[in-house]
C-alpha cells in the first residue's frame, strides 16, 4: 500500500479515540478539573525527562560521557523539575508519594529475589 502523507493523515484520524474524552470533559466541568492536572503533569514530566535525556546525550556526544560540573548542575535542576511533576501527578491521582516509592521498592526487591530485574513487561 502506497500512501501520500495527506492520505496517511486522513487514515490516522479513523483510529484517534481521544476526541471522545475531550467531548466528555467539555460537558462535565468536574471531570475536566480532574483531568487537566493529570494531563498537565504527565506531559510536563515527559518534557522534563526529555531535557534530562538530552543533557546526558550531549555529555556522551560532546564530552565522551564525562558529566561536567555545569552539566551536573543542569541535571540537578531538571531532575528536581521532574520530581515536582511526579509529586503533583501523585496528588492529582490521590496517591501519597511515600506509598508509590514504597510500592516500587517492594516490586523491585521481589523481582530481584526472583532474578527477573532484566527482561520485558511490567508484570514480571
Amino acid at each position: 500500500m502506497t500512501l501520500t502523507p495527506n492520505e496517511y493523515q486522513e487514515q490516522t484520524q479513523t483510529t484517534a479515540i481521544y476526541p471522545a474524552g475531550v467531548e466528555v470533559s467539555l460537558r462535565n466541568p468536574a471531570y475536566l478539573r480532574e483531568w487537566l492536572p493529570i494531563s498537565y503533569c504527565a506531559t510536563g514530566l515527559n518534557g522534563e525527562a526529555g531535557e534530562i535525556a538530552n543533557l546526558v546525550k550531549k555529555a556522551l556526544r560532546d564530552e565522551g560521557g564525562f558529566i561536567s560540573t555545569d552539566r551536573r548542575e543542569k541535571l540537578f535542576g531538571e531532575i528536581g523539575d521532574a520530581q515536582w511533576y511526579i509529586s503533583e501527578l501523585c496528588t492529582s491521582l490521590g496517591f501519597k508519594l511515600e506509598d508509590v516509592m514504597e510500592y516500587n521498592l517492594v516490586k523491585l526487591n521481589k523481582r530481584q529475589e526472583e532474578n527477573v530485574l532484566t527482561g520485558d513487561g511490567s508484570d514480571r
